[in-house]
Protein backbone atom coordinates (compact mmCIF):
# COMPACT_ATOMS: atom_id res chain seq x y z
CA UNK A 1 0.00 0.00 0.00
CA UNK A 2 3.06 2.37 1.03
CA UNK A 3 3.86 2.12 -2.64
CA UNK A 4 0.40 3.48 -4.13
CA UNK A 5 1.00 7.61 -4.20
CA UNK A 6 -1.60 7.79 -7.13
CA UNK A 7 -4.27 5.81 -4.78
CA UNK A 8 -7.40 7.79 -4.94
CA UNK A 9 -10.26 5.89 -3.92
CA UNK A 10 -10.03 3.19 -1.05
CA UNK A 11 -12.62 1.15 0.40
CA UNK A 12 -11.89 -1.21 2.82
CA UNK A 13 -15.26 -3.39 4.81
CA UNK A 14 -14.17 -5.75 7.64
CA UNK A 15 -10.95 -6.34 5.66
CA UNK A 16 -8.26 -3.85 7.66
CA UNK A 17 -5.80 -6.25 9.80
CA UNK A 18 -6.34 -6.54 12.91
CA UNK A 19 -3.84 -4.06 15.36
CA UNK A 20 -3.00 -7.18 17.37
CA UNK A 21 -1.94 -9.03 14.08
CA UNK A 22 2.02 -9.79 14.52
CA UNK A 23 2.19 -9.69 10.42
CA UNK A 24 1.51 -5.84 10.68
CA UNK A 25 4.60 -3.80 9.16
CA UNK A 26 7.20 -2.97 11.66
CA UNK A 27 6.87 0.44 13.22
CA UNK A 28 9.81 1.27 11.02
CA UNK A 29 7.50 1.18 8.06
CA UNK A 30 4.91 3.17 8.66
CA UNK A 31 3.49 5.77 8.96
CA UNK A 32 2.49 4.30 4.75
CA UNK A 33 1.36 7.97 3.19
CA UNK A 34 -1.54 7.55 0.71
CA UNK A 35 -0.93 11.36 -0.54
CA UNK A 36 -3.33 11.17 -3.20
CA UNK A 37 -6.35 9.40 -1.53
CA UNK A 38 -9.80 11.33 -2.15
CA UNK A 39 -11.98 8.99 -1.44
CA UNK A 40 -11.75 6.83 1.99
CA UNK A 41 -14.66 4.36 3.66
CA UNK A 42 -13.79 1.86 6.21
CA UNK A 43 -15.81 -0.03 7.82
CA UNK A 44 -14.74 -1.60 10.92
CA UNK A 45 -15.04 -1.92 14.83
CA UNK A 46 -13.26 1.58 16.32
CA UNK A 47 -10.03 0.05 17.52
CA UNK A 48 -9.39 -1.24 13.62
CA UNK A 49 -10.21 2.07 12.24
CA UNK A 50 -8.44 4.15 14.94
CA UNK A 51 -5.28 1.23 13.87
CA UNK A 52 -5.43 2.44 10.41
CA UNK A 53 -4.77 6.33 11.20
CA UNK A 54 -2.33 5.51 13.06
CA UNK A 55 -0.74 3.40 10.61
CA UNK A 56 -1.16 6.33 7.43
CA UNK A 57 -1.08 9.28 6.13
CA UNK A 58 -3.95 11.18 4.35
CA UNK A 59 -4.71 13.86 2.42
CA UNK A 60 -6.99 16.65 4.01
CA UNK A 61 -8.37 16.84 1.10
CA UNK A 62 -10.18 12.72 1.11
CA UNK A 63 -13.57 12.60 2.02
CA UNK A 64 -13.68 9.76 5.05
CA UNK A 65 -16.64 8.00 5.44
CA UNK A 66 -16.80 5.52 9.03
CA UNK A 67 -18.86 3.09 9.84
CA UNK A 68 -18.19 1.54 13.13
CA UNK A 69 -19.20 -1.83 13.70
CA UNK A 70 -18.66 -2.54 17.33
CA UNK A 71 -21.29 -4.64 18.67
CA UNK A 72 -20.50 -3.02 22.55
CA UNK A 73 -20.41 0.76 23.27
CA UNK A 74 -17.01 2.15 22.71
CA UNK A 75 -18.40 5.94 23.93
CA UNK A 76 -14.45 5.77 25.62
CA UNK A 77 -12.45 5.46 22.60
CA UNK A 78 -14.18 7.58 20.08
CA UNK A 79 -12.27 10.92 21.21
CA UNK A 80 -8.91 8.94 20.54
CA UNK A 81 -10.01 7.59 17.00
CA UNK A 82 -10.97 11.23 15.63
CA UNK A 83 -7.73 12.36 17.26
CA UNK A 84 -6.11 9.86 15.18
CA UNK A 85 -7.44 10.64 12.13
CA UNK A 86 -7.08 14.59 12.23
CA UNK A 87 -3.22 13.43 13.46
CA UNK A 88 -2.50 11.47 10.23
CA UNK A 89 -3.80 14.31 7.61
CA UNK A 90 -1.05 15.43 5.25
CA UNK A 91 -1.64 19.42 5.31
CA UNK A 92 -1.00 21.68 2.05
CA UNK A 93 0.72 25.05 2.80
CA UNK A 94 -2.84 26.91 2.79
CA UNK A 95 -3.61 24.51 5.44
CA UNK A 96 -0.26 25.65 7.81
CA UNK A 97 -0.31 28.54 10.10
CA UNK A 98 2.61 30.73 11.02
CA UNK A 99 3.72 31.13 14.30
CA UNK A 100 5.41 34.56 15.71
CA UNK A 101 8.58 32.70 15.18
CA UNK A 102 8.09 31.88 11.02
CA UNK A 103 7.32 27.96 11.59
CA UNK A 104 4.84 26.62 10.36
CA UNK A 105 1.98 24.86 12.58
CA UNK A 106 -0.90 22.84 11.69
CA UNK A 107 -4.02 24.70 10.94
CA UNK A 108 -7.22 24.45 13.30
CA UNK A 109 -9.24 21.76 11.59
CA UNK A 110 -12.76 23.80 12.17
CA UNK A 111 -15.69 22.41 11.81
CA UNK A 112 -18.14 24.96 9.88
CA UNK A 113 -20.94 22.69 8.68
CA UNK A 114 -22.16 19.46 10.54
CA UNK A 115 -25.42 17.71 10.62
CA UNK A 116 -27.34 14.63 12.67
CA UNK A 117 -28.76 11.66 10.61
CA UNK A 118 -30.40 8.57 11.28
CA UNK A 119 -31.62 6.06 9.05
CA UNK A 120 -34.45 4.46 10.86
CA UNK A 121 -34.84 1.68 8.45
CA UNK A 122 -31.24 0.75 8.47
CA UNK A 123 -30.65 1.25 12.25
CA UNK A 124 -27.50 3.83 12.36
CA UNK A 125 -27.15 7.26 13.77
CA UNK A 126 -24.35 8.97 11.91
CA UNK A 127 -23.13 12.55 11.87
CA UNK A 128 -21.95 14.65 8.46
CA UNK A 129 -18.98 17.32 8.88
CA UNK A 130 -17.90 20.10 6.66
CA UNK A 131 -14.59 21.69 7.33
CA UNK A 132 -15.00 23.95 4.22
CA UNK A 133 -18.60 26.26 4.63
CA UNK A 134 -21.35 24.16 2.92
CA UNK A 135 -24.34 26.24 3.51
CA UNK A 136 -27.61 24.35 4.44
CA UNK A 137 -30.00 23.81 1.61
CA UNK A 138 -33.50 25.39 1.64
CA UNK A 139 -34.74 21.74 -0.10
CA UNK A 140 -34.30 19.32 3.07
CA UNK A 141 -36.06 16.24 1.65
CA UNK A 142 -32.88 16.42 -1.07
CA UNK A 143 -30.37 16.64 1.52
CA UNK A 144 -27.18 14.61 0.61
CA UNK A 145 -24.40 16.51 -0.24
CA UNK A 146 -21.08 14.64 -0.21
CA UNK A 147 -19.55 15.73 3.38
CA UNK A 148 -15.93 15.65 4.61
CA UNK A 149 -16.69 13.60 6.78
CA UNK A 150 -19.10 10.89 8.14
CA UNK A 151 -19.50 8.88 11.19
CA UNK A 152 -22.56 6.17 11.32
CA UNK A 153 -22.80 3.51 14.02
CA UNK A 154 -24.93 0.28 15.14
CA UNK A 155 -24.79 0.92 18.77
CA UNK A 156 -23.24 4.52 19.60
CA UNK A 157 -26.54 7.34 20.54
CA UNK A 158 -26.30 10.39 18.53
CA UNK A 159 -25.33 12.53 21.55
CA UNK A 160 -22.38 10.21 21.83
CA UNK A 161 -21.14 10.48 18.56
CA UNK A 162 -21.55 14.64 18.93
CA UNK A 163 -19.90 14.78 22.33
CA UNK A 164 -16.62 12.39 21.20
CA UNK A 165 -16.37 14.58 17.95
CA UNK A 166 -16.53 18.41 20.37
CA UNK A 167 -14.49 17.06 22.41
CA UNK A 168 -11.66 15.89 19.74
CA UNK A 169 -12.11 18.66 17.29
CA UNK A 170 -12.85 22.64 17.36
CA UNK A 171 -16.71 23.71 16.94
CA UNK A 172 -15.98 27.50 17.45
CA UNK A 173 -16.24 28.39 13.93
CA UNK A 174 -19.69 25.99 13.37
CA UNK A 175 -21.83 28.29 11.00
CA UNK A 176 -25.25 25.56 10.69
CA UNK A 177 -26.28 22.93 12.23
CA UNK A 178 -29.08 20.32 11.32
CA UNK A 179 -30.33 17.90 14.02
CA UNK A 180 -31.86 14.95 11.87
CA UNK A 181 -33.10 11.80 14.10
CA UNK A 182 -35.59 9.86 15.16
CA UNK A 183 -34.06 9.53 18.48
CA UNK A 184 -34.43 12.69 21.07
CA UNK A 185 -30.96 14.67 21.48
CA UNK A 186 -30.24 14.84 24.83
CA UNK A 187 -29.74 18.09 26.70
CA UNK A 188 -26.57 17.36 26.74
CA UNK A 189 -25.86 17.05 23.08
CA UNK A 190 -27.38 20.24 22.45
CA UNK A 191 -25.42 21.99 25.25
CA UNK A 192 -22.25 21.37 23.22
CA UNK A 193 -23.56 24.14 20.68
CA UNK A 194 -25.53 26.89 23.12
CA UNK A 195 -22.13 29.07 23.69
CA UNK A 196 -21.37 29.58 19.73
CA UNK A 197 -20.63 32.74 18.51
CA UNK A 198 -20.78 32.16 15.17
CA UNK A 199 -23.53 29.51 14.95
CA UNK A 200 -26.05 31.56 12.73
CA UNK A 201 -28.42 28.37 11.73
CA UNK A 202 -30.31 25.81 13.45
CA UNK A 203 -32.43 23.38 11.37
CA UNK A 204 -34.21 20.69 13.17
CA UNK A 205 -35.82 17.72 11.48
CA UNK A 206 -38.36 14.37 12.23
CA UNK A 207 -38.56 14.96 16.10
CA UNK A 208 -41.11 16.98 18.59
CA UNK A 209 -38.98 15.87 21.30
CA UNK A 210 -35.78 17.64 20.26
CA UNK A 211 -37.60 20.99 19.14
CA UNK A 212 -39.19 21.23 22.57
CA UNK A 213 -35.14 20.61 24.40
CA UNK A 214 -34.35 23.18 21.71
CA UNK A 215 -36.61 25.55 22.87
CA UNK A 216 -36.01 25.01 26.47
CA UNK A 217 -32.27 25.60 26.03
CA UNK A 218 -33.14 28.46 23.49
CA UNK A 219 -34.29 30.58 26.52
CA UNK A 220 -31.57 30.12 29.15
CA UNK A 221 -28.73 32.36 29.66
CA UNK A 222 -25.59 31.40 27.75
CA UNK A 223 -22.32 31.57 29.41
CA UNK A 224 -21.81 35.36 28.85
CA UNK A 225 -24.24 36.76 31.06
CA UNK A 226 -25.03 39.91 28.75
CA UNK A 227 -26.33 37.58 26.20
CA UNK A 228 -28.29 34.49 26.02
CA UNK A 229 -27.99 30.84 24.76
CA UNK A 230 -27.30 30.37 20.71
CA UNK A 231 -26.05 33.82 20.99
CA UNK A 232 -25.68 34.16 17.07
CA UNK A 233 -28.49 32.39 15.78
CA UNK A 234 -30.36 34.07 13.25
CA UNK A 235 -32.30 31.25 10.89
CA UNK A 236 -34.55 28.31 12.28
CA UNK A 237 -35.71 25.96 10.07
CA UNK A 238 -38.23 23.17 11.26
CA UNK A 239 -38.88 20.13 8.90
CA UNK A 240 -40.97 17.48 9.11
CA UNK A 241 -41.87 17.77 12.77
CA UNK A 242 -44.91 15.69 13.92
CA UNK A 243 -47.07 18.83 16.63
CA UNK A 244 -49.33 16.32 17.67
CA UNK A 245 -46.52 13.49 18.01
CA UNK A 246 -46.88 10.73 21.02
CA UNK A 247 -44.84 12.93 23.41
CA UNK A 248 -47.05 16.26 22.43
CA UNK A 249 -49.98 17.32 24.37
CA UNK A 250 -51.70 18.93 21.43
CA UNK A 251 -50.70 21.00 18.63
CA UNK A 252 -51.98 23.84 20.04
CA UNK A 253 -49.72 23.88 22.95
CA UNK A 254 -46.84 22.72 20.95
CA UNK A 255 -47.04 25.78 18.49
CA UNK A 256 -47.45 28.00 22.16
CA UNK A 257 -44.30 26.99 23.45
CA UNK A 258 -42.76 28.14 19.91
CA UNK A 259 -44.46 31.17 19.65
CA UNK A 260 -43.37 32.02 23.76
CA UNK A 261 -39.53 31.18 23.15
CA UNK A 262 -39.40 33.28 20.11
CA UNK A 263 -41.39 36.42 22.12
CA UNK A 264 -38.95 35.72 24.98
CA UNK A 265 -35.72 36.26 22.94
CA UNK A 266 -33.55 39.53 23.30
CA UNK A 267 -34.20 42.28 21.50
CA UNK A 268 -30.17 42.52 21.06
CA UNK A 269 -30.06 38.62 19.96
CA UNK A 270 -33.17 38.79 17.56
CA UNK A 271 -33.75 35.96 14.88
CA UNK A 272 -34.64 37.16 11.68
CA UNK A 273 -35.72 34.27 9.83
CA UNK A 274 -38.34 31.06 10.32
CA UNK A 275 -39.24 28.35 8.00
CA UNK A 276 -41.63 25.60 8.47
CA UNK A 277 -41.80 22.86 5.83
CA UNK A 278 -43.21 19.49 5.29
CA UNK A 279 -44.89 19.75 9.27
CA UNK A 280 -47.29 17.49 10.14
CA UNK A 281 -50.21 18.80 12.40
CA UNK A 282 -49.57 22.13 11.41
CA UNK A 283 -52.63 23.58 10.26
CA UNK A 284 -53.13 27.18 8.86
CA UNK A 285 -54.66 27.83 12.37
CA UNK A 286 -51.42 27.89 13.58
CA UNK A 287 -49.78 29.76 11.00
CA UNK A 288 -52.49 32.51 11.96
CA UNK A 289 -51.48 32.72 15.33
CA UNK A 290 -47.42 32.59 14.94
CA UNK A 291 -48.50 36.28 12.28
CA UNK A 292 -49.86 37.31 15.22
CA UNK A 293 -47.33 37.28 17.67
CA UNK A 294 -45.56 40.39 19.02
CA UNK A 295 -42.32 38.80 16.92
CA UNK A 296 -43.46 38.37 13.32
CA UNK A 297 -43.39 41.91 12.31
CA UNK A 298 -39.15 41.36 12.78
CA UNK A 299 -39.21 38.06 11.84
CA UNK A 300 -38.67 36.64 8.02
CA UNK A 301 -41.54 33.76 8.03
CA UNK A 302 -42.38 30.69 5.40
CA UNK A 303 -44.51 28.45 5.42
CA UNK A 304 -44.61 25.96 2.76
CA UNK A 305 -48.93 25.81 3.52
CA UNK A 306 -47.99 21.56 2.93
CA UNK A 307 -50.76 21.08 5.34
CA UNK A 308 -51.14 17.25 6.53
CA UNK A 309 -53.61 16.51 9.42
CA UNK A 310 -53.39 12.99 11.18
CA UNK A 311 -55.67 11.93 13.60
CA UNK A 312 -54.10 8.94 15.41
CA UNK A 313 -57.24 7.65 16.68
CA UNK A 314 -58.19 6.80 13.37
CA UNK A 315 -55.61 4.15 13.68
CA UNK A 316 -57.27 2.37 16.39
CA UNK A 317 -60.63 1.43 14.10
CA UNK A 318 -63.06 -1.00 16.01
CA UNK A 319 -61.45 -3.91 14.22
CA UNK A 320 -58.49 -3.33 16.08
CA UNK A 321 -60.55 -3.17 19.56
CA UNK A 322 -62.39 -6.54 18.67
CA UNK A 323 -59.20 -8.04 17.86
CA UNK A 324 -58.01 -7.60 20.99
CA UNK A 325 -61.45 -8.27 23.02
CA UNK A 326 -62.28 -4.70 23.49
CA UNK A 327 -65.39 -3.47 22.64
CA UNK A 328 -67.23 -6.53 22.15
CA UNK A 329 -70.63 -7.26 23.58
Amino acid sequence: MGQLLQLETLRLIKYLPCSRDVSHPSGRSLPISLPSLRTLELDDSTAEVHHFFNATQISKEAKVGLALTDEDSVFGSLGALFSALKASWILSSQDMDVDTNGSQLPAQSDILDLRTVEEIQIGYSGIKCWFKHNKLPTKFDDDNPPADLVVSADNIITTSLLTAIADSSDLSSLRSLKISSYDDLEEDGLALFKNLTKLDTIAICDNYETLSIFLKEFQKQGSDTTSPSFPALRSVHLHNIDFDGPLVRKPDDAVRALVTAFENREASHPIEQLTISKCINFSEVHWKDLCASSFSEDVNMDWDEDEYIHDYYDDYDDHDFDTYGYGSD
